[in-house]
């Protein structure tokens, strides 16, 4: 019985596009994630896992830890 579908193991041809897919991905959702505009004439409070961390953010590009910190705008 024949099968349509290809075999992908990590060590073929396959595998290694398909991890360096993955990698690219997650080191692009990374970097968006961790960086942040804030607007002119605002400043922006981070905190992290919810506590005020670190004096205010001025207005600029800015970064913070992704996934762990929040940005507030005021």
């Amino acid at each position: 019985m024949s099968t349509s579908f290809k075999n992908v193991t990590p060590t073929g041809p396959g595998g290694t596009a398909t991890l360096l897919i993955v990698l690219s991905f997650t080191g692009f959702l990374l970097l968006t994630q961790s960086l942040f505009v804030v607007p002119s004439g605002q400043v922006a409070v981070v905190t992290t896992l919810g506590k005020v961390s670190g004096p205010s953010r001025r207005a600029g590009l800015n970064f913070k830890l992704p996934f762990i910190q929040s940005v507030y705008p005021f």
